[in-house]
């Protein structure tokens, strides 16, 4: 609709981190201006993996190989399962910054990473790739 947004993730039941950074990243939103109506700021705090971050990266939507399979449960209906595939995830998407202990800043635009709004924040914060 036009309007700014901020999305906030955490590990669930790990959320002692969120409590104790979110001041140092809505401070580092405001100061460097990332709000806009032009995209969503989704903000995933560390994973439970790390007590406290590494620093704040602007990051790119990272996508994990998946598996899905069916199984067939005892009443004969079917469930939809999945494996998430192992491996390094790519340098400058969020799940790296997830996997290396830092709070990631995502611009996303209608369920999908924005490569304008990926580039306007990293200028803004003169984030070098």
């Amino acid at each position: 609709h036009g309007l700014p947004a901020i999305a906030f993730s955490a590990d669930f039941n790990h959320f002692e981190p969120a409590d104790k950074e979110f001041d140092k990243v809505m401070e580092f939103i405001l100061s460097n201006e990332l709000i806009s109506h032009k995209y969503l700021l989704n903000v995933n705090f560390i994973s439970r993996n790390y007590e406290t971050s590494k620093g704040i990266l602007i990051t790119d939507l990272g996508f994990r190989i998946e598996d899905n399979y069916y199984i067939k449960t005892e009443n004969g209906s079917f469930q939809n399962r999945r494996r998430i595939g192992k491996g390094k995830p790519q340098s400058g998407t969020d799940l790296f910054a997830e996997a290396f202990g830092y709070i990631s800043i995502t611009p996303l635009k209608f369920a999908n990473q924005t490569p304008e709004g990926l580039k306007e924040l990293k200028d803004k914060v003169n984030q070098i790739e």
